[in-house]
């Protein structure tokens, strides 16, 4: 898939707040719910730090774009506010950003082949502490995630990883043998 990342309605705003180096809180609500999705604030034009439900930073900003390409449109409000330089978490340029954004939405899309459905019912394999040394960093987010059995939904909407990290964290624990399917909650 090609996709002009300058193009989206989240660039175009990015762009927007950089080129007149702006300093404040970004404000994204989704347009049709009219509900606040996520908050970016930026110093001097540079995005210092950005939080989307459970994601924060780059990850967050990633997941904004994610929603634009399955068709959410946003509503943005900016305002202008003296940033507490303590709460800064990075420092992004708009072309640095591009640049992430436009390596990370290839695998996102080849791993949307192994995502599962978001109705079913999954839960860890008691055996995974004998297991646990053998886990990679993705596996043990995902796994650290489940302490109860949960729907697939909730764990995309929890885990603070990209959403082609969740699937390939959830297909490798699967792979495994650590990740047991319990139910499926199709009406």
């Amino acid at each position: 898939m090609n996709l002009d990342i300058e193009d989206f309605e989240v660039a175009k705003k990015l762009k927007e707040l950089f080129l007149l180096k702006s300093s404040g809180k970004l404000s994204i609500e989704h347009k049709i719910y009219q509900s606040h999705v996520a908050t970016i604030f930026y110093e001097n034009g540079l995005i210092v730090s950005a939080q989307y439900d459970y994601k924060k930073n780059l990850k967050a900003i990633f997941q904004l774009f994610v929603d634009e390409v399955r068709l959410n449109p946003y509503v943005f409000h900016f305002e202008l506010q003296g940033i507490d330089q303590t709460d800064n978490e990075m420092e992004l340029s708009y072309e640095e950003l591009i640049q992430s954004i436009q390596s990370i939405f290839p695998l996102h899309f080849n791993a949307q082949g192994l995502r599962p459905p978001t109705d079913l019912k999954m839960i860890l394999d008691p055996n995974l502490i004998d297991h646990a040394h053998s886990l990679d960093g993705l596996e043990f987010e995902i796994a650290s995630l489940l302490t109860d059995e949960h729907e697939v939904l909730t764990i995309y909407n929890h885990s603070p990883l990209h959403e082609y990290e969740t699937t390939l964290g959830l297909a490798s624990l699967r792979k495994k043998g650590l990740l047991k399917v319990i139910s499926e909650n199709r009406s």
